[in-house]
């Protein structure tokens, strides 16, 4: 989860910065470094060991 957390930061100060102040020479870089950013994280989201983490949280006991 806290990669996630990171991948999703970097990528909202990636966003920012083409947004507001990249060089225009810049952005084919930027566009693929945040493409392969958002790939780990969807990676990261629909792993078993996400899968896992779900149904162990979604049990009552663990709702408190």
């Amino acid at each position: 989860m806290k990669k996630i957390a990171f991948y999703e930061h970097a990528l909202g100060i990636l966003h920012w910065d083409a947004r507001t102040n990249i060089p225009k020479k810049g952005m084919e870089r930027q566009s693929e470094v945040i493409g392969f950013l958002a790939m780990e994280v969807y990676k990261l989201t629909v792993a078993s060991e996400m899968e896992e983490y779900l149904e162990t949280l979604s049990k009552p006991e663990n709702l408190k």
